[in-house]
């Protein structure tokens, strides 16, 4: 019984995964509970109680919720940000600073998603059209090929021989 005193008990990442993923598509906590339990081969062996799963979810939930509001509002900076070089420069600074004083003041520290942040921002290389330019004064006239005969100068529509083959039936 030592698995389920307070200091003993824990919800795993995966468990966590897993009970989100079956929360998405409508599955209540308790049937959650439930299908974990059965998993496990027995609530003696899941680790936790439903009461710890609830929390666990409710953590993941708030942590989106508040995930979604910084979204929001970075949003919003990036965007005042882009407006001038010098606007850009100094939310860029504040925000690097904003990032290493959270990491050492909470130990958030994470190597995963590190490679995500871009350091280096330019503008994009402008590529240049493969087409060459004509003159205005110098294009090209299309010369236009009938459907029927493959003769030059009309269409089909025109086309003396449909007329003639018409005339004949």
């Amino acid at each position: 019984m030592t698995s389920f005193m307070r200091s003993n008990r824990a919800v795993s990442k995966a468990d966590i995964d897993e009970a989100t993923t079956l929360k998405e598509v409508g599955v209540g906590t308790s049937q959650v509970m439930n299908y974990l339990t059965q998993h496990a081969g027995g609530y003696h062996n899941v680790g936790f109680t439903h009461k710890d799963l609830y929390n666990a979810l409710q953590r993941e939930v708030l942590q989106m919720a508040r995930f979604a509001a910084l979204r929001s509002t970075s949003s919003r900076l990036c965007y005042i940000a882009s407006k001038t070089d010098e606007s850009f420069k100094i939310a860029r600074d504040e925000i690097k600073r904003l990032i290493e004083e959270l990491e050492n003041s909470f130990g958030l520290n994470d190597l995963v998603n590190q490679s995500i942040v871009v350091n280096n921002v330019r503008d994009p290389q402008r590529k240049q059209c493969k087409r060459k330019e004509v003159p205005k004064n110098k294009v090209e006239k299309i010369i236009r090929r009938c459907g029927y005969c493959n003769g030059d100068g009309h269409n089909k529509l025109t086309c003396s021989q449909v007329k003639l083959s018409l005339s004949i039936m």
